[in-house]
C-alpha cells in the first residue's frame, strides 16, 4: 500500500455491511498516512476525520488507486467511471458472489 499516496473509496453505503466496511477501511488508510477520498454525500464527514470528499470524476483524476467496497456489480460500475484515466481498482467483497471482488473484509488491512 505504500506505493499509493492517494486512495479513493467507493461503496453503496445505504447497506449496513458496506457502510461499516467503508468506515473501517477509511480510518485504516487515514491512520496509515494515506490521503483518503470518499464519494461526496456517501458518509457523514464526522465519521471519518482526515478523509476528503469528492465526486467520482475528481476521484478518478486524483487517486492512484480506487477501492470499491461492494459486489461485482459495484466494481463494474466503478470501472466504467475510471477506465478513461487508467486508475487501478481493487474490490473488497460485500456482495454475494465475489467473482471480481476477491478481497474479503478480513484481508483488507493486510
Amino acid at each position: 500500500m505504500s506505493n499509493f499516496k492517494n486512495v479513493g473509496i467507493i461503496g453503496f453505503v445505504d447497506k449496513v455491511l458496506i457502510k461499516g466496511t467503508v468506515i473501517r477501511l477509511a480510518r485504516f488508510l487515514v491512520s496509515s498516512g494515506i490521503h483518503t477520498y470518499l464519494e461526496e454525500n456517501s458518509i457523514d464527514q464526522e465519521s471519518i476525520s482526515g478523509a476528503e470528499y469528492c465526486s467520482r470524476a475528481d476521484m478518478a483524476g486524483t487517486c492512484d488507486l480506487v477501492i470499491v467496497v461492494g459486489g461485482d456489480g459495484s466494481l463494474l460500475h466503478a470501472a466504467r467511471d475510471m477506465v478513461d484515466l487508467d486508475v487501478p481498482i481493487l474490490g473488497v467483497n460485500r456482495g454475494r458472489l465475489g467473482f471480481l471482488t476477491d478481497i474479503s473484509p478480513n484481508e483488507m488491512e493486510d
